[in-house]
């Protein structure tokens, strides 16, 4: 009679012990679940859907990837951006420097969610924040490092500075090319459309180029030999105002003589006035 309530505190300990506990996955993310029992080892369980809460026992662990819509930002913005600009050369051998944004989603396919943790995501604990900016310093800077430096120099600096046309160009080969070198770095089709559902293509991720800008020094050179062609084309302009002018002066002069054209001048700019007087009377002119 007494060992029955001890035999039931121990049997509570027991469960206690051995019980798990649960975890809430947040909607922008999905879990990995492993079971990682004493008798079992770790072995990939299934996943977890964004938004649920998942029961795990003891050694056993979800690990959370953001699959959500995410930004890669490399820019000058120290509030938002993920790096700085990205360095280029251009055919003429200047260096300018491209801010821009890729825009994509995590393949949340749960078999392929699992490849990529087990193939890149644990090297890199890409399920903490620091991880995740390393992963993706490694697996999309430097294709867009290599691929806008490829696609740079086949345009002159000027071009690429001052030129739509071949700006968007310049733009659609890096977006076109950059896509397959992302996913063959990473060994498998990982970052996909940002409105990428889960189900069937993941499709191609999206980057957003600004156009590239030269250093500060060659940017104010630009600034004034624009500036002196300004000037130079107003000279222009004035010379001819002048020459047009002196055209329309010896026409007077040829037709009035040279006092009837100063006594015109004087007239037309306000200096003398003329009254009108009655007919047979002498005309009166008043100098100001």
């Amino acid at each position: 009679m007494n060992r029955t309530p001890k035999l039931l505190i121990a049997a509570a300990a027991f469960v206690v012990a051995t019980t798990g506990c649960s975890a809430a996955i947040p909607p922008d993310k999905k879990g990995l679940e492993y079971d990682g029992g004493p008798m079992s080892g770790t072995k990939f369980s299934n996943c977890a859907n964004s938004g649920t809460r998942e029961y795990r026992g003891p050694g056993d662990s979800i690990i959370e990837l953001p699959t959500g819509q995410r930004t890669y930002e490399f820019s000058d913005n120290k509030t938002s951006a993920d790096t700085g600009p990205i360095s280029v050369v251009s055919k003429d051998n200047l260096t300018m420097a491209v801010s821009g944004v890729a825009t994509f989603s995590l393949n949340s396919d749960c078999k392929t969610l699992q490849k990529f943790w087990e193939a890149v995501g644990i090297k890199y604990k890409a399920d903490t924040d620091d991880g995740w900016e390393k992963l993706l310093a490694t697996y999309l800077r430097q294709p867009l490092d290599r691929i806008m430096d490829q696609e740079s120099k086949k345009y002159a600096w000027l071009e690429l500075y001052s030129n739509p046309d071949v700006k968007r160009a310049w733009e659609t080969a890096v977006g076109t090319a950059i896509v397959g070198q992302v996913n063959t770095l990473a060994g498998g089709q990982y970052f996909c459309a940002p409105t990428y559902s889960g189900k069937g293509d993941c499709g191609a991720f999206s980057l957003t180029l600004q156009q590239p800008v030269p250093p500060k020094n060659v940017q104010d050179s630009l600034a004034a030999a624009q500036q002196a062609i300004q000037d130079n084309n107003t000279q222009k302009n004035q010379n001819v105002k002048v020459r047009t002018e002196l055209d329309t002066i010896r026409e007077l002069v040829k037709v009035l003589g040279p006092q009837g054209y100063i006594l015109y001048k004087a007239i037309q700019d306000g200096r003398i006035t003329i009254v009108p007087v009655p007919q047979g009377g002498n005309i009166n002119i008043s100098p100001k």
